[in-house]
């Protein structure tokens, strides 16, 4: 519809809902899903939106999840993200997990323990070979910096450490 000279506040904008009902309801009350574009800016002159992406569960209306700025920042877990990805948890530990089909038996995680203020990189892959390589580029060909071994190996200089501390020229 046409809003004409309807001014929109920070955080107003169209949206579209989704309403999932169970079985025997045909009007289900809570909105179960929403993605919208709001305004950022309480500034009437400040046209920039951010998409944001809303889910719920059971028998509550949906909050949100995401948020796309109108920087190109992506927040996950927060309302306002701070970097070009940027993930939040209000209740838990905060984890990026990247894998691949098989789900979690292998990949990547990264996450941070709130309540000890400690943060990890865990490759997921049980094995003495689940290494972890930190490379830097010379003249646009990767150089392995440093290695942690899954036998818990460090090389520095040597993407095959051969004891604790691997030290090469």
């Amino acid at each position: 519809s046409d809003l004409g000279s309807r001014d929109m506040l920070a955080g107003q904008g169209p949206a579209i809902e989704f309403r999932v009902g169970s079985d025997t309801v045909a009007e289900y009350s809570n909105v179960s899903g929403l993605i919208a574009s709001v305004k950022e800016s309480a500034v009437d002159s400040d046209e920039a939106s951010a998409m944001t992406f809303w889910t719920g569960a059971n028998d509550a209306d949906a909050t949100e999840k995401m948020r796309i700025t109108s920087a190109g920042l992506v927040g996950i877990g927060t309302a306002a993200p701070q970097e070009t990805l940027h993930v939040g948890a209000s209740s838990a530990d905060a984890t990026l997990f990247i894998s691949g089909t098989t789900g979690h038996n292998e990949g990547l995680k990264i996450w941070h323990d709130f309540s000890h203020g400690v943060s990890y990189l865990d490759n997921l892959y049980d094995s003495v070979n689940s290494d972890i390589h930190f490379r830097t580029r010379v003249a646009g060909t990767p150089v392995h910096a440093m290695t942690l071994s899954g036998e818990g190996y460090v090389g520095i200089g040597t993407a095959s450490p051969t004891e604790k501390l691997h030290i090469t020229d």
